[in-house]
């Protein structure tokens, strides 16, 4: 809870990101924005610690703490991936046409 508190404000990511790369960041505070299943009106059972979204939409960056071992941390960041994946393209107006 702590985790995910701290780490919402865009500096404090984007100093713990810079961290965990080996390249330079080349992204600012200016560059990204808040992006969760928080923000949706329906009650997540599920939701992911921090995630932000490039204003150009170009990239989701999903955060996921855990203090012990989870074996099943692949599908848990699938599937909150995927409900990004949903919120993004409810919010950005994409017209997904399947033939």
């Amino acid at each position: 809870m702590i985790y995910s508190h701290f780490f919402k404000e865009p500096k404090r990511f984007l100093h713990l990101l810079q961290h965990c790369r080996q390249q330079e960041l080349i992204l600012t505070e200016d560059d990204i924005e808040p992006f969760d299943s928080e923000s949706t009106v329906a009650i997540r059972v599920r939701c992911n610690d921090v995630s932000f979204i490039t204003k150009d939409n170009q990239l989701i960056i999903l955060v996921k703490h855990q203090s012990t071992i989870n074996p099943n941390i692949v599908l848990r960041l699938f599937l909150y991936y995927g409900e990004l994946l949903s919120l993004w393209i409810k919010t950005s107006g994409v017209n997904l046409i399947f033939q």
